[in-house]
């Protein structure tokens, strides 16, 4: 079985979402990350075991000056890491994550990488241009 992801609106409800390119966000404001995960051999929706947890790195990038230096920086590439949670009970298969203004404001457009950690060990599933990060007025 190969995990697969999509994107769902951020205002997904256990009845009404629809799958989205991206999830666009500007700088330092406050959202949800809704995936659902799906089997890509079987092209239907992919529900973990009970116990299983959800694991999303979300790309960050952090701006620093160099030592002694006025103007030239140096960056950083780093993750933001976050435990998702199951966004409706009684559906595994759709989790959300909430991305605080301190994650969204060096965050950068991208991929996100999903971990499902089950009884029966990893599944690993990158979501290609996944985030798509808008300064403010785009």
């Amino acid at each position: 079985m190969r995990l697969k992801a999509s994107i769902l609106n951020s205002d997904a409800t256990v009845n009404s979402f629809r799958v989205i390119p991206s999830l666009k966000l500007e700088r330092g404001e406050t959202c949800d990350l809704v995936v659902r995960l799906e089997d890509a051999d079987k092209g239907i929706r992919y529900i973990p075991d009970a116990l299983a947890t959800v694991e999303v790195q979300i790309p960050r990038t952090v701006s620093v000056l160099a030592e002694g230096a006025t103007n030239t920086r140096s960056y950083t590439d780093e993750s933001i890491v976050r435990q998702a949670a199951q966004a409706f009970v009684g559906d595994r298969s759709v989790w959300r994550i909430p991305l605080l203004e301190s994650d969204t404001t060096k965050m950068v457009s991208g991929s996100i990488r999903i971990i499902v950690t089950e009884s029966t060990g990893k599944k690993i599933t990158v979501v290609n241009q996944a985030i798509t990060v808008l300064s403010a007025g785009e």
